[in-house]
C-alpha cells in the first residue's frame, strides 16, 4: 500500500494538472508541484513516526502535487525546443531523472546509516531541501516562452520560432524503429530455430525465466531491459506533441492517468501472485505478466497510433 500509494495522488491529478499548465502556464505549474513535493517530503519523517495512515495519506498528497509535471513539462518544452529536437531533449531530460534516482538511492543507503536526526529521516531532508533549492534557481532563471526571455537573442528566437512551423515525423521515428527491430527480432529467432542454428536450449537462454537460479544473469538482463525501456521515452512522449502541439500537456495528462494507474496495480497485482509464496515460478509468473503488458501495449502503439498533427489541433490554434 505504501509502495503505491502515491501512484494514486497521480492519477487524481494528471489531466486537470495538463489543462491547467496550458491555460495558466506551465512554468508556475511545474514550479510550484515541485516545491509542494518537497515540502510535503521534508515532512514525511514526521507522519511516519506519527503513524501508518498518515504517511500514506502524505504519499497520496505527494501524487497529487507532483502528478502533473509530466504533462507540465510537455507543455512547457512544446514552446521552446524545435520539433526536430524534442526526442533529443527528452532523452536528455530522462538521463538527468535516472541519474537523479541512482544518486538518491545511492546516498540514502549511505545517510540511513548515520546517527544524526536518527539516521533513516536524512534521504527525506536531503530530497525536500535539494528540491526548493532547485526551484528558487527555475523561479529565477525559467521563463514561460522564448518571447519573454530577456536575454535570448533574436537568431535563437527565430530559430525556435521556425521550428515550431516545421512539422514531421523524426521525433517519433526512433521508438517507431526500435518497435519493429523488436518484431523483426521475434522472426530472427524463428529462423535460427528452424535452421538449427542455435538449439532451443540456448534461445531459451536469453530470457529471465530460464536462468532463474542465476543471479548475476537475471539481473544483467533486467538492467539490459531498464536501459532498453528508456528509448521509448523518444516516442510516447514526443508523440503528443506530433499530434497536438496546443493541447499537448492535456494529452500527456490522460497518458499520465494510464501510467499511474499501473503504477497501482503493479505491487497489487505482484502481492496477489506471490501471495506470501516467494518461489522461483511465482516469481517467473510476474515478469511474464509484465512482458504481456508490454507487448499488448506496443503493438497497439505501432499500429494505431499516427505522428500527424491532428486537424481538431488546427483548427483550435486558428481560433486562438
Amino acid at each position: 500500500m505504501i509502495q503505491g500509494s502515491i501512484y494514486y495522488g497521480c492519477a487524481f491529478v494528471s489531466l486537470p494538472a495538463g489543462r491547467i499548465a496550458e491555460t495558466y502556464g506551465a512554468t508556475r505549474v511545474f514550479g510550484a508541484m515541485v516545491a509542494v513535493g518537497c515540502l510535503l517530503c521534508l515532512v514525511s519523517p514526521v507522519a511516519a513516526q506519527a503513524s501508518t495512515s498518515l504517511f500514506v495519506a502524505l504519499r497520496v498528497m505527494q501524487g497529487v502535487a507532483v502528478g502533473g509535471l509530466f504533462p507540465a513539462l510537455n507543455t512547457l518544452l512544446v514552446k521552446w525546443i524545435p520539433s526536430e529536437e524534442i526526442s533529443k531533449v527528452f532523452s536528455i531530460t530522462h538521463t538527468g531523472i535516472n541519474l537523479g534516482s541512482v544518486t538518491c538511492m545511492a546516498l540514502a543507503g549511505w545517510l540511513c546509516e548515520m546517527e544524526w536526526l536518527g539516521g533513516w529521516p536524512l534521504p527525506f531532508y536531503m530530497v525536500g531541501a535539494a528540491g526548493l533549492v532547485w526551484y528558487a534557481l527555475w523561479f529565477l532563471l525559467v521563463h514561460p516562452t522564448p518571447e519573454e526571455h530577456p536575454r535570448i537573442t533574436q537568431k535563437e528566437l527565430q530559430y525556435i520560432l521556425d521550428g515550431r512551423r516545421r512539422a514531421g515525423v523524426i521525433a517519433a521515428l526512433p521508438y517507431l524503429l526500435s518497435c519493429l527491430v523488436s518484431v523483426g527480432w521475434g522472426h530472427v529467432i524463428g529462423y535460427l530455430t528452424a535452421a538449427h542454428i542455435l538449439t532451443t536450449r540456448r534461445i531459451r537462454q536469453l530470457s529471465t525465466g530460464i536462468v532463474e537460479c542465476d543471479a548475476h544473469a537475471s539481473v544483467t538482463l533486467l538492467v539490459v531491459c531498464v536501459c532498453i525501456g528508456t528509448c521509448n521515452y523518444t516516442g510516447h512522449f514526443s508523440s503528443m506533441q506530433d499530434l497536438s502541439p496546443t493541447f499537448c500537456g492535456t494529452l500527456m495528462g490522460f497518458v499520465s492517468i494510464f501510467s499511474s494507474l499501473s503504477g497501482m496495480a503493479g505491487p497489487l497485482v505482484t502481492g496477489l501472485i506471490i501471495n506470501e509464496n516467494q518461489t522461483l515460478g511465482a516469481w517467473r509468473s510476474v515478469f511474464i505478466t509484465s512482458a504481456i503488458v508490454s507487448i499488448v501495449c506496443s503493438t497497439t502503439y505501432i499500429l494505431f497510433t499516427p505522428v500527424q498533427r491532428q486537424h481538431w489541433d488546427t483548427a483550435a490554434s486558428e481560433l486562438s
